[in-house]
This record gives C-alpha cells, structure tokens and sequence, in this order.
C-alpha cells in the first residue's frame, strides 16, 4: 500500500486555547528528542469550534531555549527565570496548510455535481414532522 507511514508528532484534543501543562511539554520534549527537533509537532485540535464551523488546528514546537533547558535535566522553576523563559515562550506556533490532494477534489466536484452531496432538505422541514424524532 502507498501510503505514508513517517510519525512527526502527535494531537490532543483541548477546548481550551492553550492547554499546555508540564507533562505535555515533557511528552513534546521525547518527540522532538527521539525524532527530529525542527520537524516533530504537537497538533492541537479543538472540536468545540470545529463544530462552530471553523475547523481549528494548530501546530507547535518546542522552542530552543525550551529545548537546551530541558537537555540540561534541570527543569525547575529556577531554571526557568534563569533562561528567561515563561510557559508562554516554551512553545512556539507552526504554520499549517492543509491541501486536499486532486484525487479528493475531484470526488468532491462529482458529488457535488450529481446532487449526492446534497442533504434531503424534505426531511428537516416543518412538513415532514411525522420524520423526525423527538
């Protein structure tokens, strides 16, 4: 099967904005250490707006500064003020593009144009009452 196997990070599901804890950050410092420091990512999805309409993904890393203080093995709150570094500078955002590949495009103009995209609107009108549940 072609299909692309090459791990570069992880995802939590968060409704929160910036669910970044101390044992997130430990498991982003093993991902960055064990892959590659410049190409492994943290994906953050939150469903709550997803299912507002905006599909939200976010990635980040790591910072360096986050990382030679984590390689040090000294990761105290001194260590920290010492590198001045602030929960909010540890990571940092990656951009994100996504692409739908022409094959994915291409089923969805079909379907689209043969009408099977389409919901039944018949069914989630006042008219059709004796369809839906309650």
């Amino acid at each position: 099967v072609n299909s692309d196997h090459v791990q570069v990070g992880w995802y939590i599901s968060s409704l929160e904005r910036s669910p970044f804890s101390r044992m997130i950050m430990e498991s982003q410092y093993q991902y960055q250490r064990s892959l590659s420091h410049e190409h492994s990512i943290l994906l953050l999805y939150n469903p709550m707006e997803t299912l507002q309409g905006r599909l939200s993904l976010e990635a980040y890393r790591l910072s360096s500064k986050a990382m030679e203080v984590m390689n040090e093995g000294t990761f105290t709150e001194k260590s920290l003020h010492d590198h001045k570094l602030s929960w909010s500078s540890m990571f940092e955002q990656v951009p994100l593009e996504l692409h739908r590949s022409t094959l994915a495009n291409s089923l969805l103009l079909e379907l689209s144009s043969s009408g099977a995209v389409e919901p039944p609107h018949e069914f989630l009108t006042v008219g059709g009452g004796s369809q839906l549940e309650t």
